[in-house]
């Protein structure tokens, strides 16, 4: 067996180019699975949702990921030659980071026509540079404590706020091959009472119907920035008025970003990574838990009048609610929310989880309590995103004090 040369002074540097065998390689995950298979099985994972919001939002979705993927890769080229960080730039992590961030983005933005005086097309290749330039900053996976495509989607939404909310979904006729600003923009946005799937189908006319997020409707009123049209609106008010039915977010028919269109597209990706033994079920289950308790503690407003609003604890006590209204609206904002997104494939990274089982079991129960308190009074659209940076950044702490103790 050759003898190694080592340089004489003995540095990192020295040591790396005299023998490129030691040179930064991705090494096994928490699980002891390899980095090339967990990136693998969560590509095709994500590849549900993403079918999901493709067939609910048309060639223009289609249009969104490509772009974003194509430029991540291309992006990911450049930098994994840049600097010793470079080494741990992979190509599948930048695909797999670009299919992420292009399932956050709604649809309407593939197109080079303007949109409230903007054209939108840069925001998607801009995005997935930035994405993948602070993964190059992070040193990669296994060492981003922040997730990337969380913090570039934050990044666009204070800068492009009016321009990244979702605006259309394509009748049930035209799902898949529709185009989805083939729309009547003059129209007033329909409120639907049966499910959209049971909507009739359109002979002639637009392709896609306009309709306002559930998100708005939600943070309008429970940040009690909504004014009553009557005397006053309580929550079911709100729920039966304007709602659309709740089977438009679990199955699909809701405006919403490519892989928030539907619950199920979530839920069958999540399963899958279950099965695979890539995704602990602490998180997404917990997650859930700690958010629908947290929703039905906090206070919220359960009447709104011209005066203003009235806010309380447990609101589920009130006469003006009751139980079902209450597991009603606590519904409506898990599935309007990226909380499921948020909690199958975002916070599933190695670096962001915690090592230890006590430790995803605290770090999700936080994750969905902080998702959401973020959502009930600030934004449900990226409501679990927040909590997902700020928890993130608490991951060495859980992994220091919830640490198995030794026997001796």
């Amino acid at each position: 067996m050759p003898r190694m040369s080592i340089a004489a002074d003995n540095t990192p540097d020295a040591t790396l180019s005299a023998c490129p065998s030691l040179r930064p390689v991705p090494t096994p995950l928490h699980s002891g699975i390899g980095v090339g298979t967990f990136i693998l099985l969560n590509t095709l994972a994500a590849l549900f949702p993403l079918m999901a919001g493709c067939l609910l939002f048309g060639w223009r979705a289609v249009g969104v990921t490509t772009v974003v993927v194509f430029t991540s890769i291309l992006a990911g080229m450049i930098w994994r030659h840049v600097g010793r960080r470079g080494a741990q730039v992979k190509i599948g992590h930048c695909v797999w980071l670009g299919i992420l961030l292009s399932l956050m983005l709604p649809a309407h933005l593939f197109t080079t026509s303007t949109i409230d005086g903007q054209i939108p097309w840069p925001i998607l290749p801009g995005g997935a540079i930035a994405c993948i330039t602070l993964s190059w900053l992070l040193s990669g996976l296994g060492a981003e404590r922040v997730s990337p495509p969380v913090a570039t989607i934050l990044i666009l939404f204070v800068l492009f706020h009016t321009i990244l909310t979702p605006r259309y979904v394509l009748w049930p006729d035209r799902v898949g091959r529709g185009d989805l600003l083939r729309v009547d923009t003059s129209a007033q946005p329909p409120i639907f009472k049966d499910p959209w799937i049971m909507s009739p189908p359109t002979v002639a006319g637009p392709d896609a119907l306009q309709r306002e997020p559930v998100a708005d409707k939600l943070i309008a009123y429970t940040s009690a920035q909504q004014r009553p049209d009557r005397a006053s609106i309580t929550l079911e008010m709100l729920i039966r008025d304007e709602m659309p039915p709740l089977e438009d977010l679990i199955i699909g028919g809701q405006v919403g970003t490519i892989g928030n269109a539907s619950a199920v597209g979530v839920i069958i990706g999540g399963l899958f990574l279950l099965y695979r033994g890539m995704l602990d079920f602490r998180l997404p289950l917990f997650g859930v838990i700690a958010a629908m308790i947290t929703l039905l503690i906090l206070p919220i407003p359960v009447l709104i009048t011209d005066q203003g609003p009235h806010w309380h604890w447990l609101a589920f006590r009130e006469h003006y609610l009751g139980w079902p209204t209450a597991i009603t609206f606590v519904n409506y904002e898990i599935m309007a929310s990226p909380l499921l997104l948020t909690l199958f494939f975002l916070a599933n990274s190695p670096a962001i989880r915690p090592i230890t089982r006590r430790g995803r079991t605290v770090f999700s129960l936080s994750l969905g309590a902080l998702a959401a308190i973020c959502q009930l009074y600030f934004s449900v659209a990226i409501g679990p995103y927040i909590a997902l940076l700020v928890i993130g950044l608490l991951t060495p702490m859980l992994d220091r004090t919830l640490r198995p103790k030794t026997l001796v």
